[in-house]
């Protein structure tokens, strides 16, 4: 699965960046990457400074991610 490409969801200024996405199915046995990504707002002071990965420092961006291969077809 070393061909699976996994871009950052973040731009150089490291602002999230949601429309850098393609969707690409692939063609016949190539490796998917299917990635969801969820902005999570973190709503106790205390525990923003060690949980927030956002700009902002208000929220942390939680992601999961699947790799998969197509069938032949």
């Amino acid at each position: 699965f070393e061909s699976g490409d996994i871009d950052s969801p973040f731009d150089p200024t490291g602002a999230f960046d949601p429309t850098a996405f393609d969707v690409d199915v692939g063609g016949s046995r190539d490796i998917v990457v299917v990635r969801t990504f969820y902005e999570w707002p973190v709503t106790t002071p205390f525990l923003r400074r060690f949980l927030s990965n956002m700009p902002g420092g208000q929220s942390r961006l939680l992601v999961a991610s699947e790799a998969m291969q197509n069938e032949p077809f």
